[in-house]
């Protein structure tokens, strides 16, 4: 059954009926992300952005170097397909379906392939939006993969790098001293 009182977005919202009619409309999926979103699981709060969301994220893996802004966090306890729904509906836009660009390291983009994401696991699951990202010379070091993420996010002032807190691969820009 579709429902909604909005007309223009009840053709975006799934619901079924209990077959006794006395459990109502129990909602089950929103279709524009149907690959995505995972029938009888709640979604993750919404309040797991972490404090320093915004910074910039440099992760590198064995084929692909990624770098982007930080968007949020989510408990690495989330299986993938749990994590690529919970940052469907934290982006809250249109996307084409999820790829994966290596072992549970996904990529999305827009509908209108305006704006690019990635998500992957650090200590977290880490979601990044406005992303570059590029292969990975087999030689490249951390320093030349520094580098490549400061000159592709066009960084003016390149930030002080920090290691993630598994340090695999992933690097977070250091946040200003909040002394007063």
């Amino acid at each position: 059954m579709i429902s909604g009182d909005d007309p223009r977005t009840a053709d975006t919202q799934v619901s079924i009926t209990s077959a006794a009619g006395a459990q109502g409309l129990t909602p089950v999926a929103d279709i524009r992300h149907a690959e995505t979103q995972i029938s009888g699981f709640p979604p993750v709060s919404r309040q797991t952005v972490p404090p320093g969301t915004g910074r910039q994220v440099v992760w590198c893996g064995r084929e692909t170097m990624i770098a982007g802004t930080l968007l949020g966090r989510a408990p690495r306890t989330l299986s993938s397909n749990h994590a690529r729904a919970w940052a469907t509906s934290l982006l809250r836009t249109r996307l084409l379906p999820w790829k994966q660009i290596e072992e549970d390291v996904w990529h999305t983009t827009s509908d209108l392939l305006i704006h690019q994401y990635a998500l992957f696991p650090d200590h977290d699951w880490i979601l990044l939006g406005g992303i570059v990202r590029a292969p990975r010379p087999h030689a490249a070091t951390d320093a030349y993969i520094l580098a490549w993420a400061e000159e592709a996010l066009g960084l003016s002032d390149p930030p002080a790098w920090l290691p993630g807190p598994e340090h695999n691969g992933t690097w977070y820009a250091a946040l200003p001293d909040k002394k007063p």
